[in-house]
C-alpha cells in the first residue's frame, strides 16, 4: 500500500532529456504549423489581389463576375467581394454588369456572384432592380442551382409586390417558399417578419426577427427600429 503510483511518481527521477525532446517537438510542429498558415494565407492573398486587380483593370463584364466569383470562392474573402461590387461599380454599372454576361460563358461564376451579393438586398426600388436584373441570365444558365436561385429570387420579388399591396398573408406564403429554398437568407426573414406584423401575428414576428439576427447581427438596429414602431402603432406595452 505504500509504494502506490503516487509514491512511485513522487520518487522517479525526472527526466530531463526526454521531457526536453517532446516540448521540442511539439514547439517544432507548431512553428511548422504556423509558418504553413502564414504561407498558405499569404498565397490567398495574393489570389484574392489578382482577382481585384483583374476586376479593376477591365470593363468587360464576363471578366468582372469571373473575378467576382474567384474572390467569393477563397473563404474569408467575401466581404472584399461585396465592398468591390458596391464601391467599385456605379448602380448604373451593378445593373449592367448582369444585364450584358453572358450566361453561356460564366454561367457558374454567374450562380456565385448572385449567391453573394443577393442576400443583402431589401425591399426597395433599387434593390428590387437588382434582383430583377439578376433574374435575366440566371434564366438562361442550365443548372439546377440556377433553378433554385432563380424561383427563390421570383418568390422573394413576389413576396414585395404582395407586401406593397398590403396583401400580408400572400407575402407570407411567397416569404414561405423562397425560404425553403434558402433558409440562410436573412433579408427574407425580415420581410416576412415585417409582413407578419401587418397581420397581428407579433410572436411570428419575434421568431422571424431572431433569426435575422442569428444570421446576420449587422441587421439589429433595423430590426430593433421594426420592434419600436410596432410597438408604437398597435399601442403595445413594452414589456410584453
Amino acid at each position: 500500500h505504500v509504494f502506490n503510483l503516487d509514491w512511485i511518481k513522487a520518487n522517479t527521477p525526472v527526466d530531463w532529456p526526454r521531457r526536453i525532446a517532446i516540448v521540442s517537438t511539439v514547439l517544432i510542429v507548431l512553428l511548422v504549423g504556423m509558418v504553413g498558415f502564414s504561407l498558405y494565407w499569404q498565397s490567398q492573398q495574393d489570389r484574392a489581389q489578382a482577382f481585384i486587380d483583374e476586376f479593376r483593370s477591365t470593363t468587360d463584364p464576363n471578366a468582372r463576375v469571373t473575378s467576382l466569383a474567384g474572390l467569393f470562392d477563397l473563404p474569408g474573402f467575401e466581404e472584399e467581394a461585396q465592398q468591390l461590387f458596391y464601391e467599385e461599380l456605379t448602380p448604373e454599372d451593378r445593373l449592367a454588369l448582369f444585364n450584358s454576361a453572358d450566361p453561356q460563358a460564366v454561367g457558374p461564376q454567374l450562380i456565385t456572384v448572385v449567391q453573394g451579393l443577393y442576400t443583402g438586398l431589401e425591399n426597395n426600388e433599387r434593390d428590387n432592380a437588382m434582383l430583377r436584373a439578376m433574374l435575366q441570365p440566371l434564366q438562361k444558365v442550365d443548372d439546377p442551382r440556377s433553378v433554385n436561385l432563380q424561383v427563390g429570387i421570383e418568390q422573394w420579388l413576389e413576396g414585395h409586390k404582395f407586401y406593397d399591396q398590403e396583401q400580408y398573408r400572400q407575402a407570407v406564403s411567397a416569404y414561405d417558399v423562397a425560404i425553403r429554398l434558402n433558409d440562410r437568407n436573412p433579408g427574407i426573414y425580415f420581410d416576412r417578419g415585417i409582413a407578419y406584423v401587418g397581420l397581428g401575428d407579433f410572436d411570428r414576428a419575434l421568431v422571424d426577427f431572431e433569426a435575422v439576427l442569428r444570421l446576420d447581427e449587422n441587421r439589429r438596429a433595423r430590426v430593433e427600429q421594426v420592434i419600436i414602431n410596432t410597438l408604437q402603432d398597435f399601442h403595445i406595452p413594452a414589456q410584453r
